[in-house]
């Protein structure tokens, strides 16, 4: 499976660009869903965006492909939130 980060700083993870050497950094979900779109998986960086645009960005994204939000400042009440507007995963981007 294919793995890109959506982040709009272009800012990636250490562990995130250690665990997928591969992967490929959009700065916004249309860019991503420009690309190749075959067996991916999306992770989302919630961490440079504010709520509406999170959500927007999720929604877009959601609606084409599997999708992981990382976020530097996780909270039950978000996760639950992002889960129920289509994430199919949510975890800590560790900040480094």
């Amino acid at each position: 499976m294919n793995q890109s980060l959506v982040s709009r700083s272009g800012y990636q993870p250490s562990r995130w660009a250690q665990a997928f050497s591969r992967g490929v950094v959009h700065r916004s979900a249309k860019a991503f869903l420009a690309s190749e779109l075959t067996d991916v998986l999306c992770w989302l960086y919630a961490g440079d965006l504010d709520e509406t645009m999170l959500l927007s960005e999720l929604r877009l994204l959601s609606s084409a492909v599997p999708v992981v939000v990382l976020t530097p400042t996780p909270s039950e009440s978000q996760s639950f939130a992002l889960i129920s507007e289509g994430a199919r995963g949510y975890c800590h981007a560790r900040s480094e």
